[in-house]
Formats: C-alpha cells, sequence, structure tokens
C-alpha cells in the first residue's frame, strides 16, 4: 500500500513531504526528480511529477525503487498506476480549467485486492486530497508578481491546506476557524459542481449506514439480499426497500415474518395477519415504485 502523489506546481505546504519542504531545505532531488533553484513558490513545474509517498506511522517522500526493493509493488504495477493517474490527472485538469480552477496536485492510495488487482482506494480528487487554486487569481498574481507589486505567489486555494494554516498542533479549531474552513469548502464546491451547496443534514448515523447499504449493493449488484428486522423489530421499510432492491426494483427478500406471526393474540388472529402482511405488502410495493 503507497500513496502516489502527482503535482503540476511546486505547492507552498506545511507537510513535511511535499515538493515545497525539500525545496526549502536545498535539496537536489526529489522522488528521483531534480530540483531546480530557480523554481519559484507556488510556481507551475516543468512537467507532472509523480512524487509517491510511504503509506505508514511516519510518512516519507520517496523514489519507486523503494517500493521495489521491499517488494511493495512490482514495476510493472508502479508503471500501471503511473498511467491511470496521469489519465485521471488530465481529465480532472481539464474539468477543473471549465470551472476555472487550477488542478494544482493530488494524492490517491493504492493498494491490492485478494485477487491481485490494483485498486486505488479511499477518496479521489476531493478538497481532502488534492488542491485547487482559483485561476484568475493565479493570473492575475503572476502579472503583480512579474511588475513587482508582490514577492510571493498566494493564490486562493480549494484544499485542507487552508484548515492547516489555523492548526496548532493538538489544540482545535475556534468556532470562528470552523466557520472560515467550511465556508471555504463551500466554495470550493461550489467553483467544482457549478451549483449552489446543499447540505445534508442527516444525522451522522444515517450517513453512514446509507453510504454502507449503497456499498453493499454495488458489490453484489442485483444478487438478492436477504433482510431482516422490518416491522415489529423496529426497521424502517422506506428506507430498507430504496436501499434493498436492485436497478430493477426487486432483488430484496425482507423478512417481516414477526409483525404477521404477533398480529393478534385472539380468535381473529387470521384476519389481523391477512391485514398486516397486505399492509406491508402494500408499503413495500409503493416504494419500489419511487425508486423505477
Amino acid at each position: 500500500k503507497f500513496e502516489m502523489v502527482l503535482r503540476k506546481y511546486m505547492a507552498k505546504s506545511t507537510t513535511s513531504t511535499s515538493l515545497y519542504q525539500a525545496w526549502l531545505k536545498g535539496a537536489t532531488t526529489f522522488c528521483g526528480h531534480p530540483v531546480s533553484r530557480e523554481w519559484i513558490v507556488n510556481g507551475k513545474l516543468d512537467y507532472i511529477m509523480d512524487t509517491p509517498s510511504t503509506k505508514s506511522e511516519r510518512d516519507q517522500s520517496v523514489e519507486p525503487s523503494y517500493f521495489f526493493e521491499r517488494g511493495i509493488c512490482t514495476p510493472d504495477q508502479y508503471q500501471e498506476i503511473c498511467q491511470s493517474a496521469f489519465a485521471a490527472f488530465e481529465k480532472v485538469s481539464d474539468f477543473a480549467e471549465g470551472k476555472g480552477l487550477i488542478l494544482v496536485d493530488t494524492k490517491t492510495e493504492h493498494g491490492l485486492t485478494r485477487e491481485g488487482y490494483l485498486v486505488s482506494e479511499d477518496e479521489l480528487f476531493t478538497m481532502d486530497s488534492s488542491r485547487f487554486w482559483l485561476r484568475e487569481d493565479y493570473e492575475t498574481q503572476l502579472a503583480q508578481l512579474a511588475r513587482g507589486e508582490i514577492k510571493e505567489l498566494n493564490p486562493k486555494s480549494y484544499s485542507k491546506e487552508f484548515a492547516r494554516g489555523f492548526s496548532e498542533g493538538d489544540k482545535g479549531y475556534t468556532d470562528e476557524q470552523r466557520k472560515a474552513i467550511a465556508v471555504r469548502y463551500i466554495m470550493g464546491i461550489q467553483h467544482l459542481t457549478g451549483n449552489p451547496f446543499k447540505p445534508d443534514l442527516r444525522p451522522r448515523d444515517e450517513h453512514v449506514i446509507t453510504g454502507l447499504e449503497a456499498i453493499v449493493r454495488r458489490l453484489v449488484g442485483d444478487m438478492p439480499l436477504l433482510i431482516p428486522g422490518i416491522g415489529a423489530q423496529g426497521g424502517d421499510i422506506e428506507k430498507t426497500v430504496k436501499a434493498g432492491v436492485n436497478s430493477k426494483g426487486i432483488g430484496a427478500i425482507i423478512n417481516v415474518s414477526r409483525s404477521v406471526i404477533f398480529a393478534s393474540n385472539g380468535q381473529d388472529f387470521a384476519q389481523k395477519a391477512h391485514t398486516e402482511a397486505e399492509n406491508l405488502r402494500n408499503s413495500i410495493n409503493t416504494f419500489r415504485k419511487e425508486v423505477l
């Protein structure tokens, strides 16, 4: 497992594994690439650099040979990751360009499945794993730098580097800092999507459960799922149906036996059980139609 970091600019950063920090310390190479003293802070590099990093308690930027020598990946696997990472970078860069943004750099995490397939994991091209700059602001500052009006480029950034700027070790953020970070992320999301930000105000647990349900359905495809706990046990029929059925509105076997069995303990059991089963069926079919 390791991280692939692609850099199109030498972004100013407080991160110890960054190209900027290596340049600041006078390094002559970085992950196998030559480092020039003529570079400027937040300036564009001559080419997009692949600068991989270890994924451990103490991350470090290393040359690709580091991974080959330790059996983490083979040269062929590294080449495959590189090709995919560069292709994705170019596509996202073109997309960002159309939104008035510059894709500065990005980090992708990679590993092998049990079957030996190379995969990307965690987030991809988010503001936590990538850095975006406002193009208009950057170009304005380039002109100002050329005229000697400013000493250093400092473009408006949509990334977690903005949050790092407030960090004081283990000390938490103040309410004002949290608000400023939230506003910056919202502005970045609006630039990237081209749409007004609409907050999802659902409880955190609901976020997690919905995400897990979606992952399970993606993994199993249209295979039927057996889902217990609906009805008398408190499970939410609407959420279960919408998360459980497949693309055809079927594929969910919903266990509601307890609701039917305990519909009544009197002489009217048959009628009550029939009514309960019918109501559950109708509810399930109503929500199925909303999915289709």
